[in-house]
């Protein structure tokens, strides 16, 4: 049930982008402002308890229809079910949009325009003369994770509330300020941040070994082992797979200056989506040999 679920949500995120617009209602700002209103300044002011208090329901109920679904009509409510919740938590296909505009943008000679697209992702100007392409490279690998493989790691091993819980902690993550109208929630965020890093260790470690064996596994590997360890779980995290995978990707140095007329050379963008492209390959197909071995077995 695992694998067909997995392939039905992938296959839903990944040749059908117009059910997108399913993902957008705002759920989520609701249910904070909601809580806001009932429960007021613990919610501001203790990061944990408000993690929580966030958490407990939506992933209790998900649970409990979990446990409803089994055996329902065949096993179909419960492939229907995990099929919609994996589908809602991830969110791979927002990036590659975005990776498809960047390289339409460098493509067309719009240069401002790339810029502006590699801006937004970057969280500021990209400070490469090619458009900052090999910076988007590294946010490729990076939010493959938190949109991708993180969410996919979490559902094989907890079900539906695996990914959701993995999801909301990133959302929380990065989002957390939504909790205050005031800008706030900084414990919220803070809290988040280390679920999310606690959630995230297993999953980025193996996502770099798998970019290791789609790409270039020598380089990968030694770069993993130059990798110094952060107590921010988070942070450590994100360090590992940007140095990983890069390396994996053949993008480990900087590479040489462009001449002033040359144009950008959007190859780093692609080479990163192709490798979390043959990764994600790699994933289902261990998933469907696990699953054709416990058929068997």
């Amino acid at each position: 049930m695992t694998l067909i679920s997995t392939l039905i949500a992938l296959g839903l995120e990944l040749f059908f982008p117009h059910f997108q617009s399913l993902k957008e209602r705002p759920w989520l700002d609701d249910y904070l402002r909601r809580l806001r209103e009932w429960f007021g300044a613990p919610m501001r002011s203790d990061g944990p308890v408000a993690l929580l208090v966030i958490l407990a329901p939506p992933l209790l109920v998900v649970l409990l229809l979990q446990g409803i679904a089994e055996g329902v009509w065949l096993g179909l409510f419960d492939l229907l079910f995990s099929v919609v919740v994996l589908f809602y938590t991830l969110r791979f296909q927002q990036l590659d949009h975005a990776v498809d505009e960047y390289l339409d943008a460098v493509d067309a000679g719009t240069y401002d325009r790339a810029r502006a697209l590699a801006s937004h992702w970057l969280g500021d100007p990209p400070q490469e003369e090619d458009c900052g392409a090999r910076q988007l490279a590294g946010v490729v690998l990076l939010e493959s994770v938190e949109r991708l493989f993180g969410v996919l790691l979490w559902f094989i091993v907890l079900g539906p509330m695996g990914a959701l819980l993995f999801h909301l902690s990133w959302k929380l993550a990065s989002e957390g300020d939504l909790l205050s109208e005031e800008g706030g929630g900084s414990g919220l965020r803070e809290a988040a941040g280390r679920l999310h890093g606690i959630l995230g260790w297993i999953p980025v470690r193996v996502a770099a070994a798998s970019f290791a064996l789609a790409g270039q596994f020598e380089a990968a590997f030694q770069a993993w082992g130059e990798v110094i360890s952060d107590r921010d779980p988070q942070r450590g995290n994100r360090e590992l797979l940007s140095t990983v995978g890069l390396a994996a990707a053949g993008l480990a140095s900087g590479g040489s200056p462009l001449e002033s007329e040359a144009p950008p050379d959007p190859s780093p963008v692609r080479a990163a989506r192709g490798l979390v492209l043959r990764a994600l390959l790699g994933w289902l197909l261990v998933v469907a040999l696990v699953t054709l071995v416990g058929w068997f077995s």
